[in-house]
């Protein structure tokens, strides 16, 4: 898997759990629409990934199904918990690291460019900040 680089950010993110396995009951209400979403603050994203703190107690292996918007373009990427981190002392409870999962070449480049746009902003405000 190839690196990528990670932007810092505080992005709003629902998300929910995907079922799969021998869970019938929960697929059935999964395809009719019933599916309980979740708010998490996404802190930072890659082409393949991001990082993200929540309350809610996930596992890792998870399977998740994110959505965000970048822009003004709305992301709905099937994503799996990698890892798991336990917070004390902050405003939410977990930090999970997800890698993004059965992802179009071409939404990977739009979250890539939308990565690009917001680092070179950065760093131009950083640099406009600096100098006056």
């Amino acid at each position: 898997m190839r690196k990528l680089f990670r932007l810092p950010c505080n992005l709003a993110m629902k998300y929910h759990i995907v079922y799969i396995g021998k869970n019938q009951a929960a697929k059935l209400l999964e395809s009719a629409g019933y599916v309980k979403m979740q708010n998490g603050i996404i802190r930072n994203i890659s082409g393949s990934g991001l990082r993200f703190t929540s309350n809610d107690d996930l596992n890792v292996g998870d399977i998740i199904q994110c959505a965000f918007v970048l822009g003004n373009t709305a992301m709905f990427i099937k994503s799996k918990i990698l890892e798991k981190q336990h917070m004390t002392g902050a405003s939410a409870k977990f930090r999970y690291r997800v890698l993004f999962l059965d992802m179009t070449s071409e939404t990977q480049d739009k979250i890539i460019s939308y990565i690009f746009e917001e680092h070179l902003k950065q760093r131009k405000f950083k640099t406009e900040y600096i100098q006056s």
